[in-house]
């Protein structure tokens, strides 16, 4: 199997770029600068404790989630909320380099970090909320320490929208410091023909995400047949068409057949 490095040359030679001439790090020895240097060519790059981890960019199903958190963090927080409030796609430098950048759907700002923002990322201390909607299930090992990596920075809470499963699942700190290990609360799942839960934040007065709202369907979910990022997802090596262009209800049992694409490490 080709090893990330040769996945992302062969991606800059297909792209005709100058960034085929580049020697790309070993993983583990990745940094800010090296990351800098890889192509704008629309996929979701992070690199975490020096390993270089990708991702197809969120679909327009997963955008409608991610907005929808958002329009009710704004609807709690106000007008001010906008200058704190940083979509994906926003590079967010972790303190020691543990992440250089992460890259999270949705960064809330605590009131009072008045120096995060800088030319070209985002210097975040203690943020109250962090939220990340889960990319489909055969992309999700890249997904899988952020937990870990963000009570270690200081993150109140962590929120995590699981599409595939129409599922919340919060970490939250329960050190005043927001330092530590978190606290599990859920997953709580949207099931049909059941009363859904609403899920409040402890950190966010007001903030609260009542999932039958958050999962309702929308006009894209019932027309879609196959989404941007799986289609471009089938033109790279290793992945294949019947992964990339299926219905969400029949993406489980066929990811469990489908090894991890060699650049997932």
């Amino acid at each position: 199997m080709a090893n990330i490095c040769s996945v992302l040359t062969h991606a800059a030679r297909s792209a005709g770029s100058v960034h085929d001439r580049l020697t790309w790090p070993a993983q583990g020895t990745w940094t800010y600068k090296a990351y800098c240097q890889l192509p704008p060519d629309g996929w979701r790059y992070e690199v975490i404790r020096g390993r270089l981890h990708i991702a197809p960019p969120l679909d327009a199903h997963r955008m409608v989630l991610a907005r929808r958190a958002v329009d009710r963090l704004t609807a709690v927080l106000g007008a001010q909320a906008a200058a704190r409030l940083f979509i994906e796609p926003t590079d967010w430098r972790l303190p020691d380099d543990l992440g250089a950048p992460v890259r999270p759907d949705v960064l809330l700002l605590a009131r009072d970090d008045k120096n995060a923002v800088r030319t070209h990322w985002i210097e975040a201390r203690r943020p109250p909320l962090v939220l990340d909607v889960l990319p489909a299930a055969n992309w999700r090992a890249s997904r899988t320490d952020r937990a870990s990596l963000y009570a270690r920075v200081g993150v109140g809470e962590y929120w995590v929208i699981d599409p595939d499963h129409q599922s919340v699942t919060v970490h939250a700190s329960s050190d005043a410091h927001h330092r530590g290990a978190y606290d599990l609360r859920g997953p709580y799942y949207a099931t049909p023909g059941v009363s859904a839960p609403i899920v409040a934040s402890r950190q966010i007065e007001g903030f609260a995400l009542p999932l039958r709202e958050l999962f309702a369907p929308t006009e894209p979910d019932r027309q879609r047949t196959a989404e941007p990022s799986r289609v471009a997802a089938a033109a790279l090596p290793g992945v294949t068409a019947s992964a990339s262009a299926v219905d969400d209800d029949a993406l489980e049992p066929i990811a469990e057949s489908i090894p991890p694409a060699p650049w997932q490490l």
